[in-house]
């Protein structure tokens, strides 16, 4: 049985898929397959403000997500924090000023930061994650990564671990495809894959399985009893 010290997860199912880039949402189509969260992309030009406002005037949770490569391996961790803040606190003051709601999830999508191998990323994420919650302490976050990142060979350390599972508002949600999409992967192996790691040190450790959640492709995934994100609109049937 969990201890009662053991902090428990604020969130719990998410239904959200992304939205790229200038493609319009389908609110009736989304209402239908229970979707309740949408997200957009983060970049000025693609004009988040307002179309997160126009997703909430829908009924629906908004969210804002960075993409891989967008140019995140420029900043060190707490640098790129900062930086994401500052987006995020430009659109609220114009969301305060238009009388609307600030309130916006946040989705990371980072696979690596030197684009080689995983040697820089533990650090980076723990640097990035202490300054964001310094100055974002409680906005739902998540952090969206490739598929078998634990296991025996994982390079998350302990304190990485530890941060995630203190942290109520955030989810770890690795991507059920692999390639092109075309690799389906089997997510009670995904989730076992991040609960039980063999740390770096030689320890074993692991992810809570309350923190955790999947990122299926929109065009293959169960119609029933899933919890998590849905990639993309252009895919989903």
């Amino acid at each position: 049985m969990r201890g009662t010290s053991e902090p428990t997860a604020i969130v719990r199912g998410v239904k959200a898929i992304w939205v790229e880039e200038t493609d319009e949402p389908d609110f009736g189509k989304y209402r239908t397959l229970g979707i309740d969260r949408i997200y957009v992309d983060i970049r000025e030009q693609m004009n988040p403000v307002e179309r997160v406002s126009k997703i909430r005037r829908q009924g629906f949770t908004a969210g804002v997500y960075w993409g891989q490569a967008w140019g995140e391996s420029a900043y060190k961790g707490a640098d790129f924090a900062a930086y994401i803040s500052t987006l995020i606190g430009a659109m609220e003051a114009k969301w305060r000023a238009n009388h609307d709601s600030v309130q916006c999830e946040f989705q990371l999508d980072l696979e690596t930061v030197n684009g080689r191998d995983h040697t820089e990323d533990n650090q980076w994420m723990i640097d990035f994650l202490r300054e964001w919650r310094r100055r974002r302490p409680s906005k739902v976050t998540s952090w969206t990564l490739e598929v078998f990142q634990g296991g025996q060979w994982t390079w998350m350390t302990r304190a990485l671990v530890n941060i995630i599972n203190t942290d109520v508002n955030l989810l770890v949600v690795p991507q059920l495809y692999q390639g092109a999409l075309e690799n389906t992967v089997d997510s009670a192996a995904a989730s076992k894959d991040l609960r039980f790691m063999r740390l770096p040190d030689g320890s074993l450790g692991g992810i809570r399985e309350d923190r955790i959640k999947f990122f299926y492709n929109a065009a293959d995934y169960p119609r029933v009893a899933w919890d998590g994100y849905l990639f993309t609109n252009r895919k989903l049937a």
